[in-house]
C-alpha cells in the first residue's frame, strides 16, 4: 500500500469521525434545548 492510498484512508477515516460527532453534539444540543414540551 503506496504512502498517498494510506493517507487518503486517514483522511476519509478523520471525516467520518468528526461528522459523527457533529450529529452527536447536535443531538445533544436538540435534547437539551429543543426537546418537544419543554417549559418555554
Amino acid at each position: 500500500m503506496s504512502d498517498s492510498a494510506i493517507g487518503k484512508g486517514n483522511i476519509g477515516i478523520s471525516l467520518g469521525v468528526m461528522v459523527l460527532f457533529m450529529l452527536y453534539g447536535f443531538f445533544l444540543i436538540y435534547m437539551g434545548d429543543l426537546a418537544p414540551g419543554r417549559e418555554a
